[in-house]
């Protein structure tokens, strides 16, 4: 499925021009009521956002919240009443949205799995699970007693290759519930992914001169991103929810950053910040703060997420 993706990408590159304006050109939208959809966490939304047109998209996870541990109140389960599309990441990421359709007594909720189809990749080494259940690579349910799974990484939102899937993904559930506006969905689709291409561009270029940069994430949130910009999260320090790593750890990163010649921690507010200010301060790199889902940024749409998260990267290590 990777070298699907990853192919699809680079041949819409060459068709850009004709995906712009083939996305001009459509205008399917009609004054139809559009599904309502509720995504577990921003970065869903602000995808979401894309395909559905003009409608707001809530989410579950309030702004500066903590998916790893993050419990629902029960007015939680209100954001789901009325919808029609539930769109979650899976993988055990965010099982406490998949518990309020129930608890609102939306049983008809349809609920649409990001991860579905896409290249997913291993948790790395120290990085917590999410959760007991496993998938397979195709997105299908497993047992965890299936010795062929593993863990995989919920992260990929943060590849605009993977964003696209996302779009897609979401454009084929909205056209089950409401095929009327078929046409409107893949217009919109398309054209997100044109401005993913552009964007694309602009942000490998910015990254060119980082090429094969290594790093120290406190949070394991970055293998995606670092995949597709041509980074390398090194290690990875979170060794349980928000638990803080021993002293041999640390001393392993330390002993890491030298011998490998690791430019940076990359620091999510959510997680570690004494580790990471221990590792800064024992070998002189530089602490670059991100965020993987917006609210640092105050970001609005996808576009933002992405860009202010390189901006700072570029800016701590150019």
């Amino acid at each position: 499925m990777r070298i699907g993706l990853r192919r699809k990408w680079k041949m819409s590159l060459l068709g850009l021009a004709f995906s712009v304006a083939g996305a001009a050109v459509v205008h399917a939208d009609t004054a139809t009521k559009a599904p309502r959809v509720v995504a577990s966490i921003s970065p869903l939304a602000f995808i979401a956002q894309e395909i559905v047109g003009g409608a707001e998209v809530p989410t579950i996870l309030p702004p500066g919240g903590n998916p790893h541990s993050f419990e629902p109140k029960p007015s939680d389960a209100k954001r789901v009443q009325g919808a029609d599309v539930l769109l979650v990441i899976g993988l055990g990421f965010d099982d406490w949205a998949l518990r309020l359709p129930a608890a609102s007594g939306e049983r008809k909720l349809h609920t649409v799995l990001a991860s579905r189809g896409l290249d997913l990749l291993p948790l790395e080494a120290g990085h917590a699970p999410h959760g007991a259940v496993r998938y397979a690579q195709h997105g299908d349910e497993h047992e965890s007693s299936d010795r062929h799974q593993e863990e995989l990484d919920p992260h990929f939102w943060m590849d605009p290759v993977c964003a696209v899937h996302i779009a897609e993904t979401l454009a084929a559930a909205l056209e089950e519930v409401d095929p009327a506006q078929a046409v409107a969905y893949r217009a919109r689709t398309e054209k997100f992914r044109a401005r993913m291409l552009v964007l694309d561009q602009e942000l490998l270029a910015k990254l060119k001169p980082l090429q094969g940069t290594g790093f120290v994430a406190t949070h394991g949130g970055w293998a995606y991103f670092a995949r597709h910009f041509g980074l390398r999260q090194a290690v990875v320090l979170q060794e349980g929810a928000n638990q803080e790593p021993g002293p041999r750890t640390l001393k392993q990163t330390i002993d890491a950053v030298k011998a490998q010649k690791l430019r940076a921690v990359f620091s999510d507010a959510r997680f570690l910040e004494t580790s990471a200010r221990i590792i800064s301060q024992e070998t002189a790199i530089p602490i670059v703060r991100l965020d993987l889902h917006g609210a640092s940024a105050n970001a609005k749409d996808y576009d933002t997420l992405l860009r202010w998260n390189v901006e700072q990267i570029v800016a701590a290590l150019r």
